[in-house]
């Protein structure tokens, strides 16, 4: 039967100050970064230069001989993650132009009297879908006008992460502990989804529960794996607090 996930993700901020966040967006996996040698591409007034843009285009190419598609994505003011899916033969026009996006329709402080706004891909952030390998997500960076979107998310959380360094010599790491909701699509239109195991995980006091885990052995072990692939380093998963929840937590 098919299964809804409700995620609740709740972060635990500390400051550390060994290492500086590597990217807003996290690692990723980092392959196209690799392919440039490591090294940030060249910007022009705080954006990647015509010359940087080709390269990193041509980079996520090399790096992904399999890759058919590339999903070029951002997140809005909601969290809401936008994207447009592009298909090998045109990522390097799109790459080094932007791909174009039109900002009002998203949850963005933009007009429709604006121009586009544009998605510039940061290669470093590429990474193949483990459910879906033949397609490469990558993070991008917004611009309108020609200059950086100031309220673009990766550009506030950089800047963030530039002054928490340059002012207090310290660096923004997060602890993720994803808690979510397993349930089981409703049988009639209109009626609301039930807990996925509703017979059997139906105790008072459910927290940690073998038997409910073990139930979701196949969901939750496939999502772990998927997770390892990406790089996020899962450490546990279990049965939380109440019936049909659980949660996954990975490394610092």
């Amino acid at each position: 039967q098919q299964s809804w996930v409700i995620v609740c993700p709740f972060l635990v901020v500390a400051m550390d100050t060994r290492a500086l966040a590597s990217s807003a967006a996290g690692s990723g996996g980092g392959v196209g970064a690799a392919a440039n040698g490591g090294a940030k591409p060249s910007v022009v007034g705080g954006l990647p230069s015509a010359e940087a843009r080709r390269l990193a285009a041509d980079a996520l190419i090399l790096s992904f001989p399999n890759a058919k598609f590339f999903q070029l994505s951002f997140h809005d003011l909601f969290g809401v993650q936008r994207s447009k899916l592009v298909p090998r033969s045109a990522l390097r026009s799109v790459a080094s132009a932007g791909a174009g996006f039109a900002g009002f329709a998203a949850h963005l402080d933009i007009s429709p009297v604006d121009g586009d706004l544009l998605a510039i891909p940061d290669a470093s952030t590429a990474t193949p879908l483990p459910w879906k390998p033949e397609v490469v997500w990558v993070a991008c960076d917004l611009e309108l006008f020609g200059v950086p979107l100031a309220h673009g998310p990766r550009n506030v959380a950089r800047g963030a992460l530039e002054r928490l360094k340059a002012v207090h010599g310290v660096s923004l790491k997060t602890g993720v502990e994803a808690e979510f909701f397993v349930l089981q699509a409703p049988e009639n239109a209109g009626s609301s989804p039930l807990i996925g195991d509703s017979v059997l995980d139906a105790q008072a006091k459910p927290c940690y529960d073998a038997h409910a885990l073990m139930r979701k052995y196949d969901f939750i072990s496939k999502m772990l794996e998927y997770m390892e692939t990406l790089g996020w380093k899962p450490y546990q998963a279990d049965h939380e607090d109440a019936n049909g929840q659980f949660e996954i937590i990975w490394e610092f």
